[in-house]
């Protein structure tokens, strides 16, 4: 019985999250408020729709934090062309505002879990200039997790899955990496996706939550509106809208290059 119970609690608390707090996001997101006001209904919503299928306080907690970071850059990104600054600015709100938006949403009594969320965050920002590529971080992440297990078959792997806070920390890394790695007052360009969701996948294991994640942040820090006047999320993902079927099929080619596809098929 103790067995399934872990293995219930691991389901309940993991990168499923993304799924649900990137159209949440977009919906319950308010562009009326400056970017420096906090949205509590959109944290509120947000934790409500998780605990539908996933109704455990690690994945509510690391559930509000992304969709706050998402929301912060999309906020960002319809005040001004994105740079590398901004980006880290807006990385640097929801980092400072961790605390306070999940005291509203757990209460104070969760501070322990709160710590752990904070911790992971931080994390995420100093590996930013410690590792070179998503996968050394994983790696040293995986041989933390398992200790004195070197024998064990998931010494490498562990902090790869969907479990949080690996699933999370790195993500959060890669937008770090962006912000902090790049010339500062250069405005994002798409090679900063491609670039992220490539090394996503190279990083293996569960890439597809680590990409929704990833994948959605940095989809809005390109993604400026022409116009600079949309004023609502909803203006921001209909201007988004019109590119995306193109820029999807152009993305997978680049992503996934002739060069790579071929080096691969020559190891087979």
């Amino acid at each position: 019985m103790c067995g399934i119970l872990h293995v219930i609690t691991f389901i309940l608390s993991t990168a499923h999250i993304y799924m649900k707090i990137v159209p949440l996001t977009c919906r319950y997101g308010d562009s009326s408020r400056s970017s420096n006001s906090r949205n509590v209904h959109l944290i509120q919503k947000v934790a409500e729709i998780i605990r539908v299928h996933q109704n455990n306080d690690t994945a509510v907690a690391f559930g509000v934090v992304a969709a706050r970071i998402l929301e912060a850059v999309i906020l960002s990104s319809t005040e001004a062309s994105l740079t590398p600054a901004l980006l880290l600015e807006a990385l640097d709100y929801c980092l400072d505002g961790v605390r306070s938006d999940l005291e509203i949403i757990l209460g104070t009594e969760k501070s322990e879990l709160i710590d752990v969320v904070i911790t992971a965050y931080q994390r995420a920002k100093t590996a930013a200039t410690q590792y070179a590529t998503l996968d050394e971080l994983l790696l040293q992440l995986s041989h933390e997790k398992m200790k004195d297990q070197p024998e064990n078959p998931f010494y490498d792997l562990a902090a790869r899955s969907c479990a949080l806070p690996g699933s999370f920390i790195g993500p959060v890394y890669q937008l770090y990496k962006v912000a902090m790695l790049s010339s500062s007052d250069t405005v994002l360009e798409e090679s900063v996706y491609i670039d992220a969701i490539r090394e996503n996948i190279l990083a293996a294991g569960d890439t597809c939550s680590r990409g929704v994640f990833v994948g959605a942040v940095l989809a809005a820090a390109i993604a400026v509106p022409d116009d600079r006047a949309a004023s609502t999320f909803e203006a921001f993902w209909e201007q988004v809208e019109l590119n995306t079927r193109t820029k999807v099929q152009l993305y997978a080619d680049q992503i996934a290059s002739p060069k790579l596809a071929t080096s691969a098929l020559d190891e087979l």
